[in-house]
């Protein structure tokens, strides 16, 4: 078999068929489909050393190799959301069930478990001056937890209570940015003094699902956050920690961005065949310009390409189809058919 460096590529959840789907979008082909037999639902990817490593809902890591086979299958909990890596073989792993996370070492295969009688959500590692932290959130609990990483080991560092439900979490320069389901509350956590501030938006309504982890999306110190339930998304600048809403189609599931300042939003209920495009303005400080283009149906997952920013990848699930659309042409210029097609990474 032909073996291919794991970086370089566009990978595919494909939900229902329990596989993963490799394009070489340079070729303009699928080079590989990797069967991994788990659930896949809200399935995570990321990218280290040679391996690709998958979290399945269902509670395994799978780390699959340059060779697109699967190298290892190990458990991790009943059902998890989302992990991030401590330091090159030790992977944390927020668990919905067990509430807890899971800290995986891949040399000797070993987890251990921190229990915290909640689901967790929005974990993330913080690495400044050759410090690592890694914080999460309990969403039953309402609690932040901060660890201090020793010889990649987590060791406890500070819990904040902050009320509520907290539904994600985005990690910005110092700060630790989260969601409250609830009380239409943005908080911000600086990670250097561990001093929070609340911004309040005033939903008026409840959000009424959770947003895939990492959705949200950055520009010049502005940070913009679907707001899942109201069809609106925030603008919170960082520095002033001031917001403005913007309006959007219906109800947003993903904000991505690209390197020349476009922003994407896609949505579920009335608006889920369309992605929204605007251009963010710099010097003006806000949204200057929007289309709305109906591009498929059941628009699950996207991403803007590092390297061609002019080029958004994203899946179409009821149509089996991952298209690529340019945005400068204002037209799809790929097409592969892929069957059930949700989360999409880019291994660049």
């Amino acid at each position: 078999m032909l073996i291919y460096f794991i970086f370089g590529f566009i990978w595919v959840v494909s939900r229902e068929t329990t596989s993963v789907f490799v394009i070489d979008h340079k070729e303009g082909k699928i080079i590989s489909r990797v069967n991994v037999g788990q659930d896949l639902r809200h399935a995570v990817i990321k990218f280290r050393g040679k391996n690709a490593f998958l979290l399945t809902r269902d509670g395994y890591i799978i780390s699959i190799s340059s060779d697109f086979l699967v190298a290892d299958k190990i458990k991790v909990g009943e059902s998890s959301i989302g992990f991030d890596f401590i330091c090159d073989d030790v992977i944390a792993v927020a668990n919905y069930q067990p509430g807890g996370v899971a800290i995986l070492n891949l040399k000797d295969k070993k987890t251990d478990f921190i229990d915290t009688n909640s689901r967790v959500v929005g974990i993330k590692v913080f690495e400044k001056n050759g410090k690592t932290k890694l914080i999460f959130s309990l969403m039953d609990r309402g609690e932040i937890h901060i660890y201090d990483v020793e010889n990649c080991l987590p060791k406890e560092l500070k819990k904040l209570s902050v009320g509520d439900v907290i539904f994600d979490a985005f990690l910005y320069s110092e700060k630790y940015i989260y969601g409250l389901w609830k009380r239409g509350d943005i908080g911000v956590l600086n990670l250097q003094d561990l001093s929070s501030h609340f911004i309040s938006y005033g939903r008026g309504e409840e959000l009424f699902k959770v947003p895939h982890f990492g959705s949200w999306a950055e520009i010049a110190g502005k940070i913009f956050i679907p707001n899942l339930g109201i069809p609106y998304i925030i603008q919170l600048d960082v520095s002033s920690l001031k917001y403005k809403k913007i309006e959007v189609c219906s109800s947003p599931v993903f904000v991505v961005s690209n390197v020349k300042n476009h922003l994407a939003v896609n949505y579920s209920g009335k608006c889920e065949d369309i992605i929204s495009l605007f251009r963010f303005s710099e010097s003006q400080g806000k949204i200057t310009g929007r289309k709305d283009f109906k591009l498929g149906k059941r628009i699950l997952h996207m991403r803007f390409f590092d390297k061609n920013p002019n080029l958004i990848i994203f899946s179409s699930y009821f149509e089996d189809r991952v298209k690529v659309f340019d945005i400068e042409a204002e037209k799809i210029v790929k097409e592969y058919e892929i069957p059930t097609p949700s989360g999409i990474f880019l291994s660049e």
